[in-house]
């Protein structure tokens, strides 16, 4: 389960892994004719550099791992490590969305001059559709990305820490959604 502070530093590492890769490369391309002519003066810089970015990379992972929980308890939702409580929730929406990527594979040209033409090999077809969950509480809003499978998994979840919590009113508008859905089971 994912919510919007995943995504944000998801994106983090992303870009320091291609530094990290930028950095490396290049400076040991740049840095070979220096290290044969023995002024490597340089080569301890980057190195650290590097080093300082793969740590960079690692931490960052670790953040992302403890960020993208998402918990259902007694008094509420715990998303990362904010606590939103059962009394602070006023309102949740649920809507479908679905990413396709598609990729058509090619041969190389066939035929003569400029009427050649190019014969697709194979076509790759990847759908992904996410059940996107908005919490409306006190403090803001919080949106889940949640497979469909994970989606049924935290709607069953919640309607039973409702039955076993009495901090959360059955009357609530926005629990009421939530048994909806259940019956959809």
């Amino acid at each position: 389960m994912k919510n919007r502070q995943t995504l944000i530093f998801y994106y983090l590492m992303v870009i320091v892994f291609l530094m990290l890769i930028l950095l490396l490369f290049p400076g040991v391309l740049i840095l070979t004719p220096l290290i044969l002519e023995d002024s490597a003066k340089y080569f301890p810089i980057i190195v650290g550099v590097a080093v300082a970015l793969g740590i960079a990379l690692i931490l960052l992972a670790i953040r992302y791992d403890k960020i993208s929980i998402v918990k259902i308890l007694g008094n509420g939702f715990l998303l990362g490590s904010r606590l939103i409580e059962w009394k602070d929730v006023d309102d949740v929406k649920f809507w479908t969305e679905t990413y396709i990527d598609l990729e058509a594979e090619g041969s190389p040209v066939i035929g003569y001059g400029i009427y050649g033409y190019a014969m697709p090999r194979g076509v790759r077809l990847e759908k992904y559709r996410y059940v996107v969950t908005q919490i409306f509480h006190r403090r803001g809003v919080d949106e889940l990305y949640l497979q469909s499978t994970e989606f049924w998994k935290f709607v069953k979840a919640v309607i039973r820490a409702a039955e076993y919590s009495r901090q959360i009113s059955t009357n609530e508008r926005w629990f009421q959604k939530f048994k909806k859905l259940e019956e959809k089971i």
